[in-house]
Formats: C-alpha cells, structure tokens, sequence
C-alpha cells in the first residue's frame, strides 16, 4: 500500500500518420494486404500488413522481408489514433548476425526514440512541428505508404503538405502530396481504375496509384530509385511468432546467456491517448488450441512492468510470468503509467487512470490471436488486487482473479496499521504513537472532506480520496469469477487476518467460488523472513518466491481455466 509517511512504494526506419485539419470521419475494417518490391525490374522483397480497427484507433501489424547481400526481416507494430495519428512504434530488424529494435512514442509535442542494438541500448528526444500533418517514414515499410494514401483520400483537399520524420537520422523533412489524374493498373489480371497521385518527399519524387475513394494503394514507384512495389493479388501470410523463433535462434547461435527461454514480445497499447508498453510471454506449444492467459497488476508506486522502482529491484513479475507460461499460460504484464517506457504522469494519476490502464491492458490481451478470451484471469498484487477487485465488480468477464495481498478495509484502516507496526518496530512510545496516528486521521479527514486536493505533501489527493471511498468487502460480494486470495502471514502492508480471512468468509458467505491461501513465514512480496518482517528486509538481493506458492498459483489458474 501507499505509505504518507515511510514510502515504502513497494506494493509494493518508420511510417505512421500524425494530421491536423478536417477529414471526413470513415472507420475503414480489417484491412490486409501484401506488396512485392522491385529494383531495376527485379524482385527485392515483399511486404505484409494488417489494419486493425480497435477502440481508440488501429493496430498496424506488418512484416517486411528485403534480400540483396543477407535476408533482412523487418517486424513492425504500431498504435494510431482514430485519425491514423501515430501514438507509438516498434521495429525489429533481424539480421542474420543480430536484432535491432527501435521503439518510439509520440506525446503531442516530442517523439521518444528508443534504440535497442544486442543489449546495449539509447534514447533521443525530437520536437515535433506544431499543428501540422506528420507521418514517420522507413521506405521498406511499404504498409506506411498504404496508411498514408488511405489518410489522404480520406482529406476533403487534393493537395496537402506533411511533414516526414525518419527517426534513424533525426529529421524532419517536407512531403507534398497532390492528385494528378485517373490512370489503369493490373493487379494480376484485373485492371482497376485508379488516382494517379505525385509526391515529392526532400528530393525524392514519388508516384502512387491509388483505389478510391476507399484509398488502397495499388502501386508506387520512386524513379529516382529504381523502385517500384506492387500489391499481390493475395495476401502473404505472417505471424509475431515468427518473429520470436527467429530472434531465438540468433540468440542460440550467439551463445547469449539472456535469451528467453520461451517466446516473448514487447509490446505497447493504449489506454484512451496514453501509451502503455509491456511484455508478453508465450508457452512453447505446438496445440491448434487458444491459450489461457493471464495479466499482472502491481501494487502502489512508481512501478515498471517487473514491480520494480527506481529505489528496489524485487522481480516479483517474471517470477510469477516465467513459472506461468512454462505451464502453458499467455502472460502480460506492463510499465504503469508514467514509469518504464510507458507515457504519462504517475505523480497526477489517480484510480481511475490506473483502472483505466487495467481495462485497456486486459483488452489488449484478450485480442491476441493465441488467446482464449474466455479464460483470461488477472492476478492482482496489493494495490493491483484492489484494481482487479474492481474490474471483477464492475462486470468485467473474467475466467478468475487472484488477490495476493489484497486488502479488505479501506486504505486508512490499512495505513495506520502499517504506520502503528513501523513505530511500535522504531521503539517509539505509546504517546508518541497515538499522536502520530492522530495526525495522519486528520490528514484522513482532510482527505474526506475535499479540503485537500490536487498534489500534496503525501501525493495526489484524489488517489487517496477514491481508495477512501472503495469498499472491497461489498465489492467482492458482486464477483462473478473465481477467487483465489493468497496472504502472508508475516505480511505488516495487508493483514492474512484482518483482510484475506475476511474477504474468504464474506466472499464464502455470499456463494461465491473462493479459495484461501496462507504462508505462516512469509512477507508481503511472498518471500520468506526470519523474525519480524521490515522495510529493510525487502532490499535483502536474490529473494524468490517459494515453489509451493508458485505451485499453488498454477494449479488454481489451471483447475479454474480449464486448461486444455
């Protein structure tokens, strides 16, 4: 939990569209598409491409394969806004020899380029023009030209300016786009009709034969180049499984001590206009089935995806997502807002926006091909059991919800147990123990009262005032999912006595499916402690989980989700 007073914080190239002006508001549907390339009349490589409408936008999916010395595979996945704004990017390119990876968010005003070569890795910062279209452009992406055209036909103008951003170099340069006319082109052996449309990007001059109004770009060539790309008849398959086998088989051949030991991904997401980044895991399995999954939240502070701070590295996540997907689950667990490489401000969010990033973050794992969306669980630690006690309540479908160290009273009964057991450990006196508790009730009221807000000495007001207000007894009441609450017995943050022992009975006496789960000797991150558990001992290196805790967690998730 939260702590006022001791701050423990441990519950703890490229091508997208950025525009501005009027455009007429069509939702295209799912939309693929493949392109073969071409220099000088022969055969370079291909592309592929998904367009997919989501809630705030579309995912952009794509891979693009180019030969000419060595193979070159190039895997895309990009988040834009409804306007085919760009939100964030990644790129990996596999070479024969190693991966690169770039990653990029946009903010409004700046661009955030992470580049990543092995495991060494850098960022940059770029402005970005104010008020003006934008798009980010790699010339192998051919799927950035698709979106681009597809943005263009959707402008009630015949000519606009944007402007390109190539993030390897930095720049930003001109583009002018213009409508020139109807032509023909055979796309196998159909001839379509088509806009025949200029473009002149820095110095290169560019020709594009577009379908409209729908805006499905048929052919592009740069003569300048030697280049032109035409679309297939047929779409050429692609997976980000594909991906995955690739980069491990470059990490074995590497002899890298830090491959993954099964396929993962990184990923990023948006919740409303934020982006989210993250990891997915996926089990080695060769079964036709769809996959149980299960998504990770983390407890209160600035915490990454791993439930790590800035201050203490505990890695309580990938213990738990490692010993999952080894048993045949999906996993995702991400950077909260404002931490990792996930955008936003921590310090100004409230429940409401990490509850937000909690729906969008199950959404997005719920859309993965290899998931079942109907056997999806969240596990939720401390403050992340209270966000998914609120997702449960509030008719989220899900296959089940694990509570490990989840609290059933509000957050002042918590904290002032926390901060009694922390002075009563410093050898403070009873006087000096009550008064301490007196000021932090008052701070309670103050809470209450709407007498603060805003930023405080103690952090954001309203994030207090809607733990304040949230009641997980009759919350755990309106379940419909399975339950599983785990509880250290050594735990000072969350009681096994005060809150898991009472949210088993309450739950139990309202018919719902719950377990309970206790450890006499372990600590709220799980993990054994001899004597009386302290803030000083969860910065003690190398502490792991137990086995039989993890065992418990999987055979729960296992016997609730059905695993096939």
């Amino acid at each position: 939990m939260k702590q006022r007073i001791f701050r423990i914080f441990l519950l703890a190239g490229i091508f997208l569209i950025s525009s501005a002006g009027t455009s007429r508001e069509t939702r295209p549907q799912v939309e693929a598409g493949s392109f073969r390339m071409f220099i000088g009349g022969k055969e370079v490589g291909t592309n592929s491409f998904k367009l997919i409408p989501i809630s705030s936008g579309f995912e952009l999916l794509s891979k693009t394969e180019v030969t000419s010395f060595v193979k070159i595979r190039f895997f895309e996945h990009a988040v834009l806004d409804s306007t085919f704004s760009p939100v964030s990017y990644n790129l990996t390119v596999i070479l024969p020899f190693g991966v690169q990876e770039v990653n990029a968010g946009c903010t409004g005003d700046s661009i955030r380029i992470a580049y990543r070569r092995g495991l060494a890795e850098s960022f940059k910062h770029v402005a970005l023009p104010k008020k003006q279209p934008l798009f980010l452009l790699d010339n192998n992406m051919l799927d950035h030209w698709a979106v681009l055209f597809k943005w263009f036909a959707q402008r009630d103008t015949s000519a606009v300016r944007v402007f390109g951003l190539v993030p390897q170099a930095l720049k930003l340069l001109p583009a002018d786009i213009q409508a020139a006319g109807t032509d023909t082109v055979h796309i196998g052996r159909a001839a379509e009709s088509v806009t025949k449309v200029q473009m002149t990007f820095s110095h290169l001059k560019i020709t594009a034969w577009v379908k409209m109004p729908e805006g499905r770009l048929e052919k592009l060539a740069i003569p300048g180049q030697s280049f032109v790309m035409r679309r297939t008849p047929e779409p050429i398959p692609f997976s980000p499984a594909e991906k995955d086998s690739l980069i491990q088989s470059i990490h074995e051949k590497a002899g890298l001590s830090q491959k993954p030991s099964f396929p993962r991904r990184e990923i990023v997401f948006l919740s409303d206009s934020l982006t989210l980044a993250g990891t997915l895991t996926y089990p080695e399995s060769k079964s036709r089935h769809k996959l149980p999954a299960v998504l990770f939240l983390a407890g209160s502070g600035a915490l990454d995806r791993n439930e790590n701070s800035a201050a203490v590295h505990i890695n309580f996540f990938p213990q738990l997502a490692d010993t999952l997907t080894l048993n045949g689950f999906v996993t995702l667990r991400y950077d909260k807002r404002g931490t990792g490489k996930s955008g936003g401000n921590f310090r100004q969010a409230d429940v409401k926006d990490f509850l937000r990033d909690a729906r969008a973050a199950l959404q997005f794992l719920k859309r993965q091909p290899a998931v079942d969306a109907s056997r999806v669980a969240v596990v939720g630690h401390s403050e992340g059991a209270i966000l998914g006690l609120m997702l449960a309540s509030s008719g989220v479908d899900l296959g089940g919800l694990v509570l490990m160290a989840g609290p059933a009273r509000n957050m002042e009964a918590v904290v002032l147990d926390q901060i009694r057991y922390l002075l009563t450990l410093q050898g403070k006196s009873s006087a000096e123990i009550e008064q301490k508790l007196k000021e932090e009730k008052a701070f309670f009221r103050q809470i209450r009262e709407g007498r603060l807000t805003g930023a405080t000495p103690q952090g954001n007001a309203a994030w207090w005032r809607e733990h304040l207000q949230f009641d997980p007894l009759k919350a755990v009441t309106k379940i419909t999912c399975p339950l599983l609450i785990m509880n250290g017995e050594k735990d000072y943050q969350v009681s096994a006595e005060k809150d898991a022992r009472v949210l088993f009975q309450v739950a139990g006496k309202a018919g719902k499916d719950v377990t309970l789960k206790t450890y006499p000797n372990l600590d709220h991150l799980f993990e054994p402690v001899e004597g009386k558990s302290t803030p000083k001992k969860y910065l003690k290196p190398g502490r792991k989980i137990p086995p039989g805790v993890k065992a418990d967690l999987v055979n729960w998730l296992k016997e609730k989700l059905n695993q096939k």
